[in-house]
């Protein structure tokens, strides 16, 4: 960091390629895992929310974003492990693989400050919430999921973080489509809102198919954010160039960005 102006972080322009989950190999994962270990080791914070409300949160935001029928499928969830040690750790919060910047033959971590003193769940937490979100966004398989894992104990010398694991996976996947929907419901009557209903009306049309959607730089901004689950406010972080493509994949998982203001060659 630089400085600190009009409210606003001051910060030195990177020359990099944002990551997608597509790079997640052995070589990132190792560098990937020291990340959590750094922030158990460098930020200890008192516990925001406890378990017995993210156990809420859990229970609300499946039943309510998925149906009935899947939440009832979460009974027993309640008694995965939860670590009773009271420490807790400032997490980052926001494991997306796009704020991962591959810079030569640096890898560079942008957007990790402060994520958990905002206003939403989970404030400082257990770190096994953001080795979950590293699994989750990366979308890593079983046997890439273990190998973070391994390595990132070996880093951390935190030996429980596989049996904790569990619920903070279901914990994590849970509060995404919560915070998304309240993003949604903010722009209800809004311009963007619209833009956005554009989008989603064209992906249920054309679903499993490829389709290039062409519009000026805000509105490639603001859906971004959207699909990425980033405050709209903060849409001006984003940059898109001219004639530059981004990508994002819609599936029955949810969205993720695999590509942002590429201008290199489409093929």
């Amino acid at each position: 960091m630089k400085g600190l102006s009009n409210g606003f972080l001051i910060t030195e322009f990177i020359a990099g390629r944002p990551l997608s989950p597509r790079d997640a190999d052995h070589a990132l994962l190792d560098h990937v895992a020291r990340y959590p270990a750094f922030l158990r080791r460098s930020f200890p914070a008192e516990r925001g929310a406890e378990a017995e409300t993210l156990r809420e949160m859990i229970q609300l935001n499946v039943a309510e974003g998925l149906g009935p029928q899947l939440a009832a499928r979460l009974r027993g969830f309640e008694k995965l492990k939860n670590d009773d040690d009271p420490a807790a750790t400032a997490l980052d919060g926001r494991l997306f693989p796009h704020e991962w910047l591959r810079a030569g033959e640096r890898l560079v971590r942008t957007d990790g400050v402060e994520h958990h003193a905002d206003h939403f769940l989970p404030g400082s937490q257990d770190i096994a919430w953001d080795v979950a979100g590293c699994c989750v966004e990366f979308g890593l398989e079983s046997s890439e999921r273990a190998y973070l894992i391994s390595q990132y104990q070996a880093c951390s010398r935190d030996d429980g973080v596989a049996e904790r694991l569990p619920l903070m996976m279901i914990a994590y996947l849970s509060f995404r489509p919560g915070y998304t929907t309240l993003a949604a419901a903010a722009l209800e009557g809004a311009p963007d809102a619209a833009r956005f209903d554009a989008l989603v009306r064209l992906r249920q049309a054309h679903a499993n198919e490829l389709i290039a959607v062409v519009s000026h730089g805000d509105v490639i901004r603001a859906a971004v954010t959207y699909y990425a689950g980033i405050p709209l406010d903060l849409f001006q972080r984003i940059e898109i160039g001219p004639a530059s493509v981004s990508v994002v994949e819609v599936s029955e998982y949810g969205p993720r960005l695999l590509r942002l203001n590429d201008t290199g060659s489409l093929f």
